[in-house]
């Protein structure tokens, strides 16, 4: 394509840019700039829909909604443990089978099907939670767990690569962030004011979803993908971790330094888990009578935390090659150890608000340092069983680790368990992390 092409952007608003981005892939697409410009909108219009629909239904509000509804501590820890270990190795499954997961996303019979049973799961996750009915609220929570997953999952790259070439993409991103934040406070504003009528909450994200699946069909023709392959794949999916790890698994145990990593990130792993579970709820019951109100205060102090997501990893990944990684990890471990700190030791709004923000800027650093370190030691199928090793271990930390932190929630308070949480980053996560950093410079490697 030549430069005259390429130059020509009209300011102004989001339509100029789409049929600029579209028209430079009008002809590889073999469609016209006007279908493209309708595709882009449309893609727009889905993720939107999705932002806000999510922002609604934030796992902070549902926690509290199922303390309220009487579910214990174990209940909800291990609600959310099942929510997250589908949710990372889902994921992991879709990257791997890109060509496949294109011709799912590609198929309006599959689309249909998987933003039925979507909306279907979000319809009653609310009549059950409504009704008390905890456990047949589990079955359709972990139902909407895998199709979310996998209905966003699919549909990511796909909407990444479209988007791309607007010239103001990272815009469009916040402005998703954005709506999530508003509807997180609409949501929490309604629940605050109709505390036992929120079936409105999932009533309004199911409309959303539905938005959403039209979107995405309505310009969808059929493709040669049938359900019956999704079995195969998974059996493919099984072979591929059992052969990569059988492999590769050695080099983990006799590398200090690969078994280090993945050991810190298991233990890591577990501890923002259950953090992340119980904050909303910690601030529901221990600041539900102060500034705002309950849901509020909750939404207002995670807002600046969604934002500050959006932001730390283009931070993070310009200064690690600069200071280097293991000391940006340890560096970043400390920081999410900020937040249980301030849970146990002086929970207010402000100090809450900055804790959440310096927390996920710890994880945010941690994650990105850590995949940086994995790329400079590893090749490319060595990742593979680093990455497989620690989705399907993470397993095994949360069986060592939760069941003591919701033992110490239950019998003696939610604050007990952030002080172990706190004293597990500090005193086991980053001690082994500056091991890493000793190990490395005897080697003569500088990480």
């Amino acid at each position: 394509m030549g430069k005259e092409e390429k130059g020509v952007v009209v300011s102004g608003g989001l339509e100029s840019l789409s049929s600029v981005a579209l028209a430079q892939g009008a002809s590889r697409k073999h469609l016209s700039v006007r279908e493209q410009i309708k595709r882009v909108w449309r893609l727009i219009i889905k993720e939107f829909s999705e932002r806000i629909a999510f922002g609604l239904l934030s796992s902070q509000f549902i926690n509290i909604l199922l303390m309220l509804s009487g579910a214990s501590y174990f209940f909800i820890g291990l609600l959310n443990v099942i929510k997250d270990f589908i949710a990372v190795n889902t994921v992991s499954f879709i990257k791997k089978h890109s060509s496949e997961t294109e011709a799912m996303y590609k198929n309006p019979a599959f689309m249909s099907v998987l933003s039925s049973l979507l909306v279907i799961s979000t319809i009653f996750l609310g009549i059950f939670m409504f009704n008390r009915e905890l456990l047949t609220f589990a079955l359709f929570f972990i139902l909407y767990t895998l199709t979310s997953t996998i209905y966003g999952g699919i549909f990511y790259e796909q909407f990444q690569d479209v988007l791309r070439a607007v010239p103001k993409y990272k815009f469009l991103n916040l402005s998703g962030i954005i709506l999530t934040s508003a509807a997180l406070f609409v949501a929490a504003e309604m629940l605050d004011d109709y505390r036992y009528n929120f079936l409105w909450l999932f009533l309004s994200a199911s409309v959303l979803f539905v938005i959403s699946g039209v979107m995405i069909t309505s310009h969808l023709k059929p493709r040669s993908f049938f359900l019956n392959n999704i079995p195969s794949m998974v059996c493919r999916q099984a072979r591929l971790y059992a052969g990569v790890i059988k492999r590769n698994y050695r080099l983990f145990f006799r590398d200090k330094t690969l078994f280090i990593l993945v050991l810190t990130g298991m233990l890591s792993s577990a501890a923002n888990l259950m953090t992340n579970t119980f904050l909303g709820i910690f601030i529901y019951k221990e600041l539900g009578n102060v500034a705002f109100g309950g849901f509020k205060n909750v939404a207002i102090i995670f807002i600046p935390g969604l934002l500050t997501a959006f932001f730390i990893p283009f931070i993070v990944r310009s200064n690690a090659r600069i200071y280097g990684r293991l000391p940006l990890i340890t560096f970043g471990t400390l920081l999410s150890a900020i937040l249980p700190f301030t849970l146990y030791y002086n929970p207010n709004i402000i100090s809450l608000a900055m804790a959440v923000v310096l927390a996920i800027t710890g994880y945010s650093i941690t994650d990105v340092s850590r995949g940086l370190i994995a790329m400079d030691l590893l090749s490319k199928d060595e990742r593979n069983t680093y990455f497989a090793l620690i989705s399907l271990l993470s397993t095994l930390a949360y069986a060592i680790t939760i069941p003591p932190l919701l033992f110490a929630a239950t019998h003696f308070g939610l604050r007990a368990m952030f002080l172990l949480i706190a004293l597990l980053l500090v005193l086991i996560i980053s001690p082994l992390y500056l091991l890493l950093v000793i190990i490395t410079n005897k080697k003569g490697v500088i990480l």
